[in-house]
């Protein structure tokens, strides 16, 4: 029973001794999966190259761990959730043989959960065929290692386009846990996330795609990704587990429908593991019968949650609008080319698809859209970018982020240079044009042959010989 009123004996030397009636609540049975993670800030708190080593210094810190705790009570074992997978990238790039095989090794005992987003982006900057490289290096994992990654986590960011979904689901991905920012702001984000949390914190439901054919159960947490930066869980010895044990209290006054919170373990951006958790979850489990504590990854939480929950879940349709986004009119320029090169690839991809599939590049194209993802990266500028924008720690964060938009504008061209440079006529002269259809479906449109090309007495045909109409502009085109 949920409650239950019982009569309590009082004695009292001046009123003496009388009978009441008292209601009781039982504690309810909470079981709070707690997901360790580092918010990954690709700059901010640190240079872009150092932020990368401090994951690095993260994952073998959260493998020290679990290997120290795998004999500890079911529960209380540590694992250490990888966010994103930009410094997976890396690490297995650039780390010793040794540490990567120890690494793919910890991902296959369930000590470290990979999500496969490869950064927090700023989806409504994305094109659609950019959102569908989100989870390329995670397609490459499962290539390379047989890891099949089916959980996302997006943190800070507080909104996301209708188009992450078909991104997520059909790349096989069912789960998305989100930790946005919670912290309060002064301009317009601060009112817009009090709605976002007040309508949308804790509770899960199914995101539909808008094509209705694929869906990702969607899950936010009340409290953000950052309700740990100023305190740890360690607190809670010396509280009696009040701060939990208030949000928990919360979510029974309203009714909440279920007995497991997803509740996000950060002690900072790009911080590592509170090396006590385990201690922490280990004590309270055998020193109380509820809630429970269960350290665990975002796919086994998600999991657990669906099994026991799944036939529940509402479904809901539509745009979870993002708003950050405005902010990147603060680099319109590198913002617009970055778009401008989404859209570029793809028109590579297809001629390369065309002309030669055979040597189709595929190393250089995903280099390419590594950087144009890395650009839509939620890593706005550092830390000092409003109060010292000119510094050299602001200045050079600024440099990385800018290159990896001009970096993918080159590679987007060279490819396109690459692919059509067998075609090109030998000298000057000019004997005939092709006109590829880069899209997926016909076209019908007029095509301009600039006037350099001296095209005066062009004669076009059609795909059956017959002559098409062509005419000399006024511009010489």
């Amino acid at each position: 029973a949920r409650s239950a009123t019982v009569d309590v004996v009082f004695d009292n030397k001046e009123k003496g001794r009388w009978k009441q009636a008292v209601a009781l609540k039982p504690v309810r049975p909470f079981e709070v999966y707690l997901l360790p993670h580092s918010h990954v800030d690709i700059g901010f708190t640190h240079l872009q190259h150092e932020v990368e080593h401090l994951q690095w210094d993260n994952f073998e810190a959260g493998i020290e761990l679990a290997k120290k705790t795998a004999g500890y009570p079911d529960g209380a074992r540590y694992k250490w959730n990888v966010e994103v997978l930009w410094a997976v990238d890396g690490y297995l790039k650039h780390a010793p043989p040794e540490s990567r095989d120890a690494f793919i090794d910890a991902v296959k005992k369930g000590w470290i959960g990979l999500d496969a987003l490869y950064g927090s982006e700023l989806t409504g900057l994305q094109r659609p065929e950019e959102l569908m490289h989100v989870t390329g290096f995670a397609n490459q994992m499962e290539r390379d290692y047989g890891i099949q990654i089916n959980s996302a986590m997006i943190s800070d960011v507080p909104g996301y386009a209708w188009g992450i979904v078909p991104a997520l689901a059909e790349n096989e991905v069912k789960y998305f846990s989100i930790g946005p920012n919670h912290m309060p702001h002064k301009a317009h984000g601060g009112y817009q996330v009090g709605l976002t949390f007040e309508a949308w914190g804790d509770v899960p439901f199914y995101w539909e795609s808008p094509s209705g054919k694929g869906k990702v159960l969607f899950w936010m947490t009340r409290h953000g990704y950052s309700w740990f930066h100023d305190w740890l869980l360690g607190k809670l010895r010396r509280t009696q587990g009040t701060p939990i044990l208030k949000f928990l209290g919360e979510l029974d006054s309203e009714n909440y429908p279920y007995d497991m919170v997803q509740i996000r373990y950060t002690l900072g951006d790009n911080s590592g593991p509170d090396a006590d958790t385990p201690e922490f979850v280990k004590e309270w489990n055998e020193t109380y019968e509820y809630p429970k504590f269960r350290i665990a990854t975002t796919s086994e939480m998600f999991m657990a949650f669906e099994q026991k929950y799944g036939e529940k879940l509402p479904v809901h349709r539509g745009d979870f609008t993002p708003y950050w986004e405005d902010g990147a009119a603060s680099s319109a320029l590198e913002t617009g080319t970055n778009r401008n090169t989404a859209e570029q690839l793809v028109q590579a991809e297809m001629l390369w698809t065309m002309l030669d599939p055979n040597h189709f590049p595929s190393a250089e194209f995903d280099e390419a859209w590594t950087n144009v993802l890395l650009f839509s990266e939620h890593t706005w500028g550092a830390v000092s970018s409003k109060s010292d924008p000119d510094i050299d720690f602001s200045t050079s964060q600024w440099n990385v982020k800018k290159g990896f938009a001009d970096n993918a504008e080159r590679q987007s061209k060279v490819l396109i240079d690459k692919i059509l440079s067998n075609l090109k006529s030998p000298g000057d002269a000019v004997s005939a044009f092709l006109v590829f259809n880069t899209t997926s479906w016909e076209r019908t449109e007029l095509v301009k042959i600039p006037a350099a090309w001296k095209a005066a007495g062009l004669t076009v045909f059609g795909a059956d010989g017959q002559a098409l109409p062509a005419q000399m502009l006024s511009t010489g085109e």
